[in-house]
C-alpha cells in the first residue's frame, strides 16, 4: 500500500513538473482549447495533495485496547498515576495517553462501600472508549476542569494529550498531576487555585466539551 501510494505521488509531481512544456504546447493551439490549462494544473494539484494526504501517518492514540475504567490514585498506580483493575488484581497503564474528549462528568458511585463523587473524563481512542476515574476535588481533575473551561471547543474538537506526572507540593505532599497538548502538540493549561468557583469552571468546561462534541447545551 505504501509503495503504491509513493508511485502515485511520484507520478503526480512528474505531471506537475511537466506542466511548462504542457502550457507551451497548449498556448500554440487553437484559442478555443486555452480555457482548460488553469482547470487541468489545478486538477494535478489537487491529486497530489489528496494522494500526499495519504502517505501521512495517522497521529497514534490510546495506550492500548483495554475499554475500561482507568483510575488514577498515586499510591496505587504506575508511580505515574493511573491504573486498571481486573478482579483484584491492579495493572499499571504508561502515563501518556491520546484521544478525543466525549465527555466529563460526575458520577456518584460506591467506592469502598460508600457514595461518593467522583470526576470521570470520558475519551475516546482506536476506536474504543475509556473512562479516567479521579476524586472530584484533586489536583488531577481541577487541572483537566481549569484546561478545558479555558480551552475552545475548536482546540477541544482535535485530540488531546494527557501526561501523568508526580508534583510536590507546598506541603511536602506529593500528588499526581497531568498536563494536556493539543493536535498541534501546542500546551493547554490554565492557572488555577483551590478557593477559585469551581461550580463555574465545572460548568464552562462541561459546556464547551458538549460544544466540540456537537452535542446541544
Amino acid at each position: 500500500m505504501v509503495t503504491a501510494i509513493k508511485a502515485l505521488c511520484l507520478c503526480a509531481r512528474a505531471l506537475l513538473l511537466l506542466r511548462t512544456d504542457f502550457l507551451k504546447f497548449i498556448w500554440f493551439q487553437p484559442m478555443t482549447h486555452n480555457p482548460i490549462v488553469p482547470d487541468v494544473v489545478a486538477l494535478l494539484q489537487q491529486m497530489l495533495s489528496a494522494i500526499e494526504a495519504l502517505s501521512q501517518p495517522t497521529a497514534p492514540e490510546g495506550f492500548s485496547d483495554y475499554r475500561k475504567v482507568v483510575y488514577s490514585n498515586i499510591t496505587k498506580g504506575n508511580g505515574d498515576g493511573w491504573y486498571i483493575l481486573e478482579g483484584d488484581r491492579t495493572v499499571t497503564q504508561p502515563p501518556v495517553f491520546t484521544g478525543q474528549i466525549l465527555q466529563i462528568s460526575f458520577p456518584m458511585l460506591e467506592r469502598s462501600g460508600e457514595e461518593v463523587r467522583k470526576f470521570h473524563l470520558t475519551m475516546k481512542a482506536n476506536g474504543s472508549v475509556f473512562t479516567f476515574e479521579s476524586g472530584d476535588d484533586c489536583f488531577f481533575s481541577k487541572t483537566i476542569l481549569a484546561t478545558c473551561a479555558a480551552a475552545s471547543p475548536e482546540v477541544l474538537s482535535q485530540p488531546v494529550q494527557l501526561k501523568t506526572y508526580l508534583k510536590e507540593l507546598r506541603t511536602g505532599r506529593k500528588t499526581l498531576a497531568v498536563s494536556l497538548r493539543g493536535a498541534n502538540n501546542q500546551l493547554l493549561s490554565s492557572e488555577w487555585q483551590n478557593d477559585d468557583d469551581w461550580n463555574a469552571i465545572a460548568a464552562l468546561a462541561i459546556a464547551n466539551v458538549n460544544t466540540a462534541n456537537g452535542c446541544a447545551q
